[in-house]
């Protein structure tokens, strides 16, 4: 996955300001059953917020960066324990597609 640009990355916080977290990372962490739910949230959407819960007991950093790794997605933001994914989807209709701003 490409890097995000600055202005991008501020595009796409501002457009997840308003979502509502999809899912959540709990007590077991990141199991495979719970990256093959992010996945599958990616595949519907391009943007997605998730929930990292204090059971999760790791650090939210590494958890949130493993994630996006394991997703092969964007870490767009990570604010206390909400983090923001990003993979762009060129298989979805054109008006469920988000436009970034030119890099």
């Amino acid at each position: 996955m490409s890097v995000l640009s600055a202005p991008q990355r501020v595009y796409l916080r501002s457009l997840a300001r308003n979502l509502r977290p999809a899912a959540q990372v709990g007590k077991a962490g990141l199991e495979p059953g719970v990256i093959a739910h992010v996945r599958a949230l990616l595949e519907r959407q391009e943007l997605v917020k998730l929930r990292l819960l204090s059971s999760a007991g790791e650090d939210r950093r590494l958890a949130a960066q493993e994630l996006a790794q394991a997703c092969k997605a964007e870490m767009v933001d990570l604010v206390g324990r909400s983090v923001v994914l990003y993979r762009p989807n060129r298989s979805l209709p054109a008006h469920r597609r988000v436009e970034l701003p030119r890099a």
